[in-house]
């Protein structure tokens, strides 16, 4: 299993494309926008990669049936990633059906177990349907964009980076205006973005997808 430079990820793009969740997760490391890892069978034309997004989840994509790769990567995690006293569990995704029976035969042994988890996808014709959302928020609160001023009141719950760029892209927080010393009650922060968009995804139907994907976090 061989650990790729930043400036190689691109090679992994095709194994990774189609997927049907995480992709704003997957290929925000992919295209630099996050920070991770990724490792391959080969530098050249890899068949099998295994990405980690750090701080967030680990993913498996290519040939599932390839056991040199598959047995370094299983000892990778539990002999590095899984080492520490502090590391207990971690979160592994996989995209094909092939995938997630090769992880159970690998892991099952060792106790691990599979999960399910839901995903959502912002619709915007189907966000219409709350246009005028801002008229129906009770009396003394307000949803506005994550400034200096309120990030240097809640430096503990927002990330500076956010706020250094494009104002639609910088948090918004859901605040109880001046002078009350209360600060945000919840912050919406984009996590990561990408330009890739979903397979399934089409302009004419998503047209707020048209130009990539992203996640966002909320914090209360």
């Amino acid at each position: 299993m061989i650990e790729l430079r930043p400036d190689e990820f691109g090679v992994v793009r095709p194994l990774f494309g189609g997927i049907e969740h995480s992709v704003a997760l997957v290929h925000s490391v992919i295209e630099g926008n996050s920070p991770g890892r990724v490792f391959v069978d080969r530098r050249e034309s890899p068949s099998s990669a295994y990405l980690i997004h750090e701080g967030a989840f680990h993913y498996v994509a290519g040939d599932p049936s390839n056991g040199e790769f598959n047995d370094a990567m299983i000892a990778y995690l539990f002999d590095e990633v899984l080492s520490g006293p502090e590391a207990q569990e971690l979160v592994l995704f996989a995209f094909s059906e092939a995938w997630r029976s090769e992880l159970d035969a690998l892991l099952s042994p060792r106790g691990a177990k599979r999960i399910r988890r839901k995903t959502f996808a912002f619709h915007p014709t189907r966000f219409h349907a709350h246009d005028g959302w801002r008229d129906r928020l009770p009396d003394g609160v307000c949803v506005q964009c994550i400034d200096e001023r309120l990030a240097n009141r809640n430096p503990a719950t927002t990330r500076r980076s956010s706020i250094r760029g494009r104002r639609q892209d910088r948090p918004h927080a859901l605040q109880i205006p001046e002078p009350s010393d209360h600060g945000p009650q919840a912050i919406c922060e984009v996590a990561c973005h990408s330009t890739e968009r979903r397979n399934n995804c089409h302009e004419r139907e998503c047209p707020g997808r048209a130009n990539g994907a992203m996640m966002l976090q909320i914090k209360d």
